[in-house]
């Protein structure tokens, strides 16, 4: 093809070798066939192929694949460390270790495999291999390798038949109401599948370990229901078994109580707190839906409109920083004109209603309000060292047709229909990522990962008091996604 080839993406979405002159050569993709108001992007992705995809600018289009390098997703070199190799399992790349060696890093295949044997182990019977020491040779137990940044919202859901991390049976932590297994739901397949993020080791959780590395010390959970979800998950992986830790309620002394009845946006003292008392280990959660400080302007009048001040964090939060030692925020579903209604909240800043018309907006005031947390957390940080805080991104819904009171549904229950793979840069609630960035806040990124899950939602299998269904296309069945958002949590803490 001589010399100065250049590899060019056309306007047409096609590759194509181009030479000194102009002259298309070669056209690599075949032929892609343009449409407009698309757009087109080219990349070598995490897992080495070269990919071409497109995107249809409409606002419900995703990116979508248009050509591969390569259809062997085993033939990029280096995808399987020193001393394994890949194999392709319904067209899905693996790696196996050479018999006699062992991952050095359980599911992160970049970093090969080490030898798991002795010269003396050989010498049990029932081994299909021997081995003698030679002179001048030397073992490599281990050895350095070469990879890229580890990023827990990067990655793909694989097939793993692994138990649930606890029963919803066993689980007295648990609402009944996202229990999907005591509802007439009968398709459970959205248990059986894991995360694995890019470039990162996430041990397999064990409740003894986390436990033993919680030893006296308190985990905050403090946001909406989604919040609430979180809380209640991570207390089922570490209760919902047979012979579970034994847990005191100890929400007397953070001065919170469990709530009757529905839990709504002002109501004040609400959570749960529990010890393990073999690990001194203090799990709780504080029901702050807007993470802000509601005021009552009357307190005397029980329909009294509530102050919303954005630019305060919640009491609770201020009076108790101190004795968390990890910490997890969220809010997100409430900041609408129907939550706002319900719970008769009025925008205040600076200690008076606000008159900014933009910050009225209810997103633009969420992001606001986050942007003013985090910046407050961050400001108490350097007083509180051992703390680790993290800002929980939005979890996503999936209501078509409709929202929650209009009409919407999710009845799909196939997993991974819109894809199993997170390849995309940044987080899809740029907000908190935003908030976060140059902070010592971490951003704890769940948005991606769970908008691939839309099949986990409790559905239409979840009813109210007077027996009525409810699509609920926004909380999760548990045991379920919340559970992967605790072990990314726990894999960073």
């Amino acid at each position: 093809m001589g010399d100065k080839v250049s590899l060019i993406l056309g306007e047409d979405g096609n590759l194509y070798l181009v030479n000194a002159t102009g002259f298309n050569v070669r056209n690599i993709t075949g032929q892609v066939y343009a449409t407009r108001g698309s757009i087109y992007l080219l990349r070598i992705d995490w897992d080495g192929l070269f990919r071409l995809y497109s995107h249809n600018l409409s606002p419900s289009s995703r990116w979508s694949v248009l050509w591969n390098s390569t259809s062997d997703r085993c033939d990029p070199k280096g995808l399987c460390g020193l001393n394994s190799f890949c194999v392709s399992n319904d067209l899905e790349p693996g790696c196996n270790c050479l018999p006699g060696f062992a991952p050095v890093i359980q599911g992160n295949w970049t970093s090969g495999c080490e030898r798991d044997f002795t010269s003396e182990s050989c010498k049990k019977k029932g081994k299909k291999y021997s081995i003698r020491a030679e002179d001048n040779t030397i073992w490599v137990s281990s050895f350095n390798f070469i990879t890229a940044a580890c990023d827990y919202a990067k990655g793909r859901w694989v097939v793993n038949n692994r138990k649930s991390f606890y029963s919803p049976f066993r689980c007295e932590h648990l609402s009944k109401m996202w229990a999907c297994k005591r509802t007439h739901r009968t398709d459970f397949s959205y248990e059986n599948y894991m995360w694995l993020p890019m470039n990162c080791e996430m041990p397999q959780f064990d409740h003894l370990v986390f436990l033993r590395r919680m030893q006296d010390k308190t985990i905050a959970f403090i946001g909406d229901s989604l919040g609430r979800q979180q809380f209640q998950s991570l207390m089922c992986m570490l209760t919902g078994r047979k012979n579970s830790p034994e847990v005191e309620d100890v929400g007397n002394k953070y001065g919170i109580s469990k709530p009757y009845g529905a839990v709504h946006g002002a109501v004040k003292g609400a959570g749960w707190a529990y010890r393990f008392l073999n690990t001194n280990t203090t799990i709780l959660m504080y029901w702050s839906v807007s993470l802000c400080e509601l005021e009552p302007l009357n307190i005397t009048g029980p329909t009294s409109p509530v102050a919303i001040h954005l630019d305060r964090p919640a009491p609770f939060l201020r009076q108790y920083l101190n004795q968390f030692d990890i910490l997890v925020l969220n809010t997100g579903h409430h900041w609408n004109k129907d939550k706002f209604k319900a719970n008769r909240w009025v925008m205040y800043v600076n200690g008076k209603p606000n008159k900014n018309k933009k910050l009225s907006e209810f997103w633009t005031a969420r992001n606001f309000t986050v942007h003013n947390i985090v910046k407050w957390l961050d400001s108490q940080l350097p007083l509180h060292p051992h703390i680790k805080a993290f800002f929980r991104t939005i979890s996503p819904k999936h209501f078509h047709n409709g929202d929650w009171n209009t009409g919407g549904s999710c009845d799909n229950t196939v997993p991974l229909t819109g894809g199993s793979e997170v390849l995309q840069d940044g987080s899809m609630d740029d907000t908190v990522e935003g908030a976060v960035k140059g902070t010592g806040v971490k951003i704890l990124d769940i948005t991606a990962l769970s908008d691939l899950r839309d099949e986990a939602h409790i559905s239409h299998y979840r009813r109210n008091q007077g027996g009525k269904k409810i699509n609920d296309c926004l909380h999760w069945c548990l045991p379920g996604i919340p559970d992967t958002w605790n072990e990314v949590l726990c894999a960073q803490i």
